[in-house]
């Protein structure tokens, strides 16, 4: 695996280019340009704001700012899945003329994603200095966060992206399993409203400890607690760790299926 690893460090040079290509490609004709990656979120926000804080009555204090601070990386790790399960399989023509480091396409995703979402947290903060919350030092851990954020994501990305050159019903299978994941994950309500006979069931969530790190550092304004924190990395980790492994376990045999 290290070997695999230096190898992919050879070739930073093609990942480089072509996460500058999977943003270009992305906002290409677009009068807006990169600005849709902060009006994004800010719609779906407003929408769901509406919904649960009037239609559905939802009585929280600065909901909005709740709401964004989980959408954000919520946004960030399913887009991702989503667009990285294809990543091998639409590349086929380059992957069987010449070698490269197949790992290089699910994670220029990753890392051109990535780029949008650093981006989205530019309104977030304006959204709360608008409406005057104060923004503490705990946003001093979010560089920490995000990291946590690219491995857990690169993880189950590879992993992902791998079993779909050998199961293609993933390309389908994905979208639900997407939908039910953002449902069962604490992001448009708090922890605490989770009944106590199910808190443990959620808890084998992983992103609840990586979502819920960017809500405790800006929306609450805290350190996250050390087990809290301990979490989150251990998960982060095991998931690039399992991923990793199983994508370059089957890489050799990826080029017979695509």
């Amino acid at each position: 695996m290290i070997r695999n690893l230096r190898e992919l460090y050879q070739f930073r040079e093609l990942l480089k280019n072509l996460v500058i290509k999977e943003l270009k490609l992305r906002y290409k004709r677009s009068v807006l340009g990169f600005l849709w990656t902060m009006l994004n979120p800010l719609m779906m926000m407003i929408i769901l704001t509406i919904v649960f804080s009037h239609m559905m009555r939802f009585d929280m204090k600065n909901f909005a700012i709740f709401l964004l601070c989980g959408l954000l990386p919520w946004n960030y790790f399913s887009h991702s899945l989503s667009m990285s399960t294809m990543s091998l399989i639409s590349n086929a023509n380059l992957i069987n003329k010449v070698y490269i480091p197949k790992a290089v396409f699910p994670l220029s995703i990753i890392f051109s994603n990535m780029v949008n979402m650093i981006l989205s947290l530019i309104p977030l903060f304006i959204l709360m200095v608008f409406m005057r919350i104060e923004i503490q030092s705990s946003v001093m851990l979010i560089p920490i966060l995000l990291l946590n954020l690219i491995l857990f994501t690169a993880g189950i990305s590879l992993f992902i992206s791998c079993l779909n050159v050998f199961f293609r019903d993933f390309t389908h299978m994905i979208e639900i399993i997407v939908t039910a994941w953002f449902y069962l994950t604490p992001i448009i309500y708090p922890m605490d409203m989770i009944p106590a006979k199910y808190e443990m069931l959620f808890k084998l969530n992983p992103l609840v400890y990586i979502i819920g790190s960017f809500r405790e550092v800006i929306f609450y304004g805290r350190v996250p607690s050390f087990s809290f924190m301990i979490n989150s990395i251990v998960v982060a980790f095991v998931s690039f760790f399992i991923g990793y492994w199983y994508f370059y376990r089957n890489e050799k045999q990826v080029i017979y299926y695509i």
